[in-house]
């Protein structure tokens, strides 16, 4: 695929599919950061909040 594949994939909302294996909870933070609009984009607080809550997660 071309760099000017990618862009025209991109602009019409292809995003890379989350493998089938991948927690739900990386998914939906995978979705928050690709989100089309900026707006609902989430905020990189937001971000490192959730990966920190993924973290404790897996420490246990």
């Amino acid at each position: 695929m071309t760099v000017a594949e990618v862009i025209i994939n991109v602009k019409d909302g292809y995003r890379i599919p989350s493998p089938d294996a991948m927690p739900n909870r990386l998914q939906t933070l995978q979705r928050n950061c690709f989100a089309t609009e900026a707006s609902k984009r989430w905020s990189m607080v937001q971000i490192r909040r959730e990966i920190e809550m993924i973290c404790l997660q897996f420490q246990d």
